[in-house]
Protein backbone atom coordinates (compact mmCIF):
# COMPACT_ATOMS: atom_id res chain seq x y z
CA UNK A 1 0.00 0.00 0.00
CA UNK A 2 1.19 3.47 -1.02
CA UNK A 3 1.40 6.32 0.80
CA UNK A 4 -1.46 8.08 -0.79
CA UNK A 5 -3.92 5.06 -0.26
CA UNK A 6 -3.45 4.68 3.34
CA UNK A 7 -3.92 8.80 3.89
CA UNK A 8 -7.51 7.77 1.48
CA UNK A 9 -8.43 4.84 3.68
CA UNK A 10 -8.36 6.99 6.80
CA UNK A 11 -9.67 9.68 5.38
CA UNK A 12 -13.24 7.77 4.07
CA UNK A 13 -12.68 6.30 7.28
CA UNK A 14 -12.71 9.44 9.17
CA UNK A 15 -15.54 10.68 6.79
CA UNK A 16 -17.71 7.56 7.74
CA UNK A 17 -17.30 7.91 11.74
CA UNK A 18 -18.55 11.76 11.15
CA UNK A 19 -21.61 11.32 8.82
CA UNK A 20 -22.67 7.78 11.41
CA UNK A 21 -22.32 10.12 14.56
CA UNK A 22 -24.22 13.41 12.95
CA UNK A 23 -26.70 10.89 11.66
CA UNK A 24 -26.73 9.31 15.72
CA UNK A 25 -27.05 12.84 17.16
CA UNK A 26 -29.54 13.61 14.74
CA UNK A 27 -32.06 10.98 15.48
CA UNK A 28 -31.69 11.32 19.10
CA UNK A 29 -32.51 15.29 18.79
CA UNK A 30 -35.94 14.01 17.11
CA UNK A 31 -36.93 11.52 19.60
CA UNK A 32 -36.29 13.67 22.24
CA UNK A 33 -38.36 16.59 20.60
CA UNK A 34 -40.77 13.91 20.17
CA UNK A 35 -40.95 13.53 24.22
CA UNK A 36 -40.78 17.03 24.52
CA UNK A 37 -44.31 17.59 22.64
CA UNK A 38 -45.82 14.93 24.31
CA UNK A 39 -44.91 16.16 27.81
CA UNK A 40 -46.11 19.67 26.76
CA UNK A 41 -48.88 18.10 25.59
CA UNK A 42 -50.16 16.60 29.24
CA UNK A 43 -48.79 19.59 30.90
CA UNK A 44 -51.61 22.26 28.96
CA UNK A 45 -53.87 18.90 29.42
CA UNK A 46 -53.42 18.73 33.28
CA UNK A 47 -53.68 22.19 33.58
CA UNK A 48 -57.06 22.86 32.01
CA UNK A 49 -58.68 19.60 33.82
CA UNK A 50 -57.40 21.41 36.80
CA UNK A 51 -59.05 24.86 36.18
CA UNK A 52 -62.20 22.54 35.34
CA UNK A 53 -61.98 20.81 38.72
CA UNK A 54 -61.49 24.58 40.65
CA UNK A 55 -64.07 25.90 38.55
CA UNK A 56 -66.42 23.21 39.12
CA UNK A 57 -65.78 23.49 43.05
CA UNK A 58 -66.08 27.05 43.08
CA UNK A 59 -69.76 26.57 40.83
CA UNK A 60 -70.87 24.42 43.63
CA UNK A 61 -69.86 26.64 46.64
CA UNK A 62 -73.14 28.74 44.83
CA UNK A 63 -75.54 25.98 46.01
CA UNK A 64 -77.78 26.49 43.42
CA UNK A 65 -79.22 24.63 40.41
CA UNK A 66 -78.03 26.24 37.78
CA UNK A 67 -74.51 26.08 39.50
CA UNK A 68 -74.68 22.38 40.55
CA UNK A 69 -75.10 21.20 37.36
CA UNK A 70 -72.71 23.62 35.93
CA UNK A 71 -70.30 22.11 38.24
CA UNK A 72 -71.02 18.39 37.14
CA UNK A 73 -70.16 19.27 33.71
CA UNK A 74 -67.43 20.63 34.02
CA UNK A 75 -66.87 18.05 36.17
CA UNK A 76 -67.42 15.44 33.47
CA UNK A 77 -64.78 17.65 31.21
CA UNK A 78 -62.46 17.43 33.50
CA UNK A 79 -63.29 13.68 34.02
CA UNK A 80 -62.29 13.38 30.22
CA UNK A 81 -59.28 14.95 30.55
CA UNK A 82 -58.04 13.13 33.28
CA UNK A 83 -58.73 9.82 32.45
CA UNK A 84 -56.84 11.01 29.03
CA UNK A 85 -53.64 11.24 31.24
CA UNK A 86 -54.59 8.25 33.33
CA UNK A 87 -54.78 10.19 36.44
CA UNK A 88 -56.32 8.08 39.07
CA UNK A 89 -55.91 10.19 42.10
CA UNK A 90 -57.37 13.23 40.54
CA UNK A 91 -60.12 10.55 39.18
CA UNK A 92 -61.25 9.68 42.31
CA UNK A 93 -61.77 12.97 43.35
CA UNK A 94 -63.92 14.04 40.21
CA UNK A 95 -65.53 10.60 41.28
CA UNK A 96 -66.51 11.87 44.36
CA UNK A 97 -67.01 15.55 43.34
CA UNK A 98 -69.53 13.80 40.94
CA UNK A 99 -71.52 12.64 43.57
CA UNK A 100 -71.74 15.58 45.96
CA UNK A 101 -73.36 17.40 42.94
CA UNK A 102 -75.92 14.27 42.57
CA UNK A 103 -76.73 15.01 46.14
CA UNK A 104 -76.60 19.01 46.26
CA UNK A 105 -78.98 18.87 43.23
CA UNK A 106 -80.91 16.42 45.20
CA UNK A 107 -80.97 18.25 48.28
CA UNK A 108 -82.16 21.94 46.33
CA UNK A 109 -85.13 20.01 44.54
CA UNK A 110 -86.22 18.96 47.69
CA UNK A 111 -85.78 22.09 49.50
CA UNK A 112 -87.50 23.56 46.57
CA UNK A 113 -90.41 21.39 46.93
CA UNK A 114 -90.78 22.17 50.53
CA UNK A 115 -90.53 25.77 49.73
CA UNK A 116 -93.13 26.03 47.16
CA UNK A 117 -96.43 27.27 48.97
CA UNK A 118 -99.33 25.04 48.48
CA UNK A 119 -102.51 27.64 47.68
CA UNK A 120 -106.06 25.98 48.02
CA UNK A 121 -109.05 27.13 46.05
CA UNK A 122 -112.05 27.11 48.27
Amino acid sequence: MTKKTIIMYALISISLVLIISAATILTINIINQGKTNEEEKNIATKTLADSLKVQAIESMAANTIEQTDKAKTLLEEAKIKYTELNDKDNLIDIESLLSQTTLNKQLQLSEEINATPIVIND
